[in-house]
């Protein structure tokens, strides 16, 4: 039995190998997310919002507090430090 291409078939084929290559590109591009998730411009603001609070530092009563913050950036860098120290007690861990 032959199965005869037509334009609907060749374009639903594009669209798959389309879809394969985005998902293939993207699974590259998120393996090194850690190292571009911080730059020279933040790096160090979820502390200074920690110690503006009157925290000694970026600790778990910190991170709670900003993670219930109203600022969407505050969450976001709460979640991040919440992140960065779960990975780091696992290198440690090893």
């Amino acid at each position: 039995m032959k199965i005869i291409k037509t334009q609907k078939y060749i374009s639903i084929q594009k669209k798959v190998v389309k879809l394969a290559t985005k998902k293939a590109k993207k699974g590259k591009k998120t393996k090194k997310w850690m190292q571009k998730a911080t730059t020279d411009k933040t790096e160090g603001s979820f502390t200074a919002y920690c110690k503006r609070q009157g925290f000694d530092g970026v600790t778990d009563e910190c991170i709670a507090k900003g993670k219930n913050s109203k600022n969407p950036t505050t969450r976001k860098r709460a979640t991040l430090a919440e992140t960065f120290r779960r990975t780091s007690k696992r290198k440690k861990n090893k």
